[in-house]
């Protein structure tokens, strides 16, 4: 289950953008939340809709997503004939093509939460982790700079 999924430095999407599905404090109705003890509040989302006006960077946000996907499952075997990493940072200032394009989830699997994220230039993984929580305290499961572990 989701429950944030975090970017930053990819296309359109200059600085950190976040979408949570933690359901907010507001006195609205509680029915059709779902109960997750791992969030504030106790309660997710069951769906978002994301909106905005032309080129607000809806589909860079689901790109983001297919992004995390490609690097998860292996680019080097999805795309062979690429050379470095097929990232698409920010364009329109000079400091978006040399800063690290960022991708961070925290999700729920089997009652335990974890949190993964990697940063990447064009060339290398410069950083990655793997996080759970499988009570109150934060477990590394694993962190790497470039390729020390």
């Amino acid at each position: 289950m989701l429950l944030r999924f975090a970017v930053t430095n990819h296309r359109s999407l200059r600085d950190r953008q976040e979408l949570s599905m933690v359901a907010s404090s507001l006195d609205d109705p509680q029915d059709g939340l779902i109960a997750c003890r791992h969030v504030p509040g106790g309660k997710l989302l069951p769906s978002v809709v994301v909106y905005g006006a032309n080129a607000s960077g809806k589909s860079n946000l689901i790109d983001a997503m297919v992004f995390l996907q490609v690097m998860m499952y292996g680019y080097h075997v999805l795309m062979p004939s690429y050379k470095g990493i097929p990232r698409s940072p920010f364009a329109f200032l000079p400091t978006g093509l040399v800063t690290n394009t960022k991708i961070e989830i925290d999700f729920v699997i089997d009652d335990i939460r974890y949190y993964y994220g990697f940063e990447t230039s064009d060339n290398e993984v410069t950083g990655e982790w793997l996080y759970a929580f499988p009570g109150s305290r934060r477990q590394m499961l694993f962190e790497r700079a470039r390729k020390k572990f």
